[in-house]
């Protein structure tokens, strides 16, 4: 019984310290706060220019603003119901060395919903592809400040990359038959938290756990990497600072009825319930977010369901031995 007492009470004590840790995305419930939404078949360059910043950037390099609809050395137009990228696009093999970008303006996002129309265009084999939580605008993913990017490749392996994405590589889904790359698709991104959610055509095809230190807000860019791509429309939903959900209460389920059995639980105390508590004003003063200050309250209240566990196995031992002298 000790070996048992033991881990049970560290384990309680454990969940006492604070941590860094990743609430998982369905655990997390938020709301709309704003939404921003263009359909590039019905709108004007002038319009396109107000709410984004145009750019040309190297792998690495300075970019170079523009505007949509610059003849001379630009890369963004509207044609034919499309924002598309053109010229200086590298034919052949695979190069992502140049990458035309439209950035967003208007707001930097933590917590998003992002859906993007595009189409990859037939002259490369790179890609269109989402960035997000940039510091900078008109950057790459691959530059410091840049962020992460979403993109499927021509196999149909929905991608999530970057230098700050907590992975040397690319986090990429199986590959899929069916996707063409010829044809429009869309593309979702759902970030809550640090939970990235990765969506094509509607479906779930990719999630990963982004690191806390990539928790901060940033632009929103839309990328043709050296890809003549198209974009259709683009939908950004701001979502809140995610909440945790409540567990439900269940009944505990009837043992032997003595005493001390499991279903005489409830009687002592309810441990599926989680208390209300007031505002930590000297923890967020310390600069704790709402989000870091109620996942510490539920690990208390974790660790304290741990330790009541541990201390009915004691009385549960003493009851045995007073049994069985």
């Amino acid at each position: 019984m000790k070996k048992i007492l033991l881990p049970m009470l560290l384990f309680g004590a454990f969940l006492l310290i604070p941590s860094g840790g990743t609430v998982r995305a369905d655990a997390l419930e938020t709301e709309v706060l704003s939404t921003y939404e263009i359909d590039f078949s019905d709108t004007t360059a002038e319009k396109v220019n107000s709410d984004f910043f145009a750019a040309y950037v190297l792998e690495g390099g300075t970019p170079h603003f523009e505007t949509v609809g610059q003849e001379e050395d630009g890369h963004w137009f509207l044609e034919d119901g499309a924002l598309v990228r053109k010229n200086d696009i590298i034919e052949g093999g695979v190069s992502t060395s140049n990458v035309g970008v439209m950035t967003y303006r208007n707001k930097l996002y933590t917590n998003f919903r992002a859906t993007v129309e595009y189409m990859q265009g037939p002259s490369t084999v790179t890609w269109a592809a989402l960035a997000f939580r940039q510091l900078s605008e008109g950057c790459a993913a691959s530059d410091d400040g840049g962020g992460a990017e979403c993109f499927v490749q021509r196999d149909g392996k929905a991608t999530v990359w970057g230098r700050y994405c907590g992975s040397e590589g690319a986090i990429e889904s199986p590959a899929d038959p069916a996707y063409d790359r010829n044809v429009r698709h869309s593309m979702t991104v759902e970030v809550i938290g640090n939970s990235l959610s990765l969506y094509v055509d509607g479906v779930l095809k990719n999630s990963h756990t982004l690191p806390s230190s990539f928790y901060y807000e940033g632009y929103i860019s839309l990328l043709a990497i050296n890809n003549d791509s198209r974009f259709y429309s683009l939908k950004i939903e701001e979502l809140s600072e995610p909440v945790i959900v409540e567990t439900p209460k269940h009944e505990p389920i009837p043992s032997a009825g003595t005493e001390d059995s499991l279903d005489r639980m409830a009687e002592k105390g309810d441990f599926n319930t989680f208390s209300e508590r007031p505002r930590s004003v000297a923890a967020e003063q310390e600069g704790l977010s709402g989000l870091e200050i109620g996942l510490i309250a539920a690990g208390g209240a974790l660790a304290a369901a741990g330790i009541a566990v541990g201390a009915w196995l004691l009385l549960k031992n003493k009851h045995h031995k007073r049994e069985n002298p």
